[in-house]
């Protein structure tokens, strides 16, 4: 029996999945994404944000001002850029980060595995979803979703 009480739980459910198959990020959070996904594609890695800008064929004010309408810092992203680069391009395989990532200072390199939320010198990546858990460079929850997108779009664009 269809009573008033069965019909308003039915419009809850139904209105509940309508929201959850919503995108939780917008625009901003897109084109960040996107930025980030470009250093995940790239043959080496790079150390500043004009270097970013050049490899990608943006430019600095542009990667900026994304990442700024995404409310980050260009170095905390591209920080968190090179990491994932790093922990995708070598997921499952022994790594040496320090032929991976381009930083002389041990110091740095320290400060950017303790942020990354790893231990230092870490024999192997940990897998993606275990990083994105961890890391520090990137807490908003709108920024990670789209990031985990991007990441879905790339492995589909590889299968292909």
């Amino acid at each position: 029996m269809n009573t008033p009480t069965r019909r308003i739980r039915n419009v809850e459910n139904v209105e509940r999945q309508f929201l959850q198959s919503l995108p939780t990020f917008g625009p901003a959070s897109q084109r960040w994404a996107a930025i980030i996904g470009a250093v995940i594609q790239l043959a080496t890695d790079v150390r500043t944000v004009d270097e970013w800008a050049h490899a990608i064929g943006r430019s600095r004010g542009t990667i900026k001002c994304w990442c700024a309408a995404a409310r980050i810092t260009a170095r905390e992203s591209l920080l968190f850029a090179r990491m994932l680069r790093a922990v995708v391009r070598y997921s499952g395989k022994p790594w040496n980060i320090q032929d991976i990532l381009d930083v002389v200072d041990p110091r740095t390199l320290n400060r950017i595995l303790c942020r990354a939320g790893l231990e230092r010198q870490p024999a192997s990546p940990p897998d993606i979803a275990s990083f994105l858990e961890a890391q520090r460079f990137v807490t908003a929850p709108a920024l990670l979703a789209a990031v985990r997108e991007r990441l879905a779009q790339l492995r589909a664009i590889d299968r292909c």
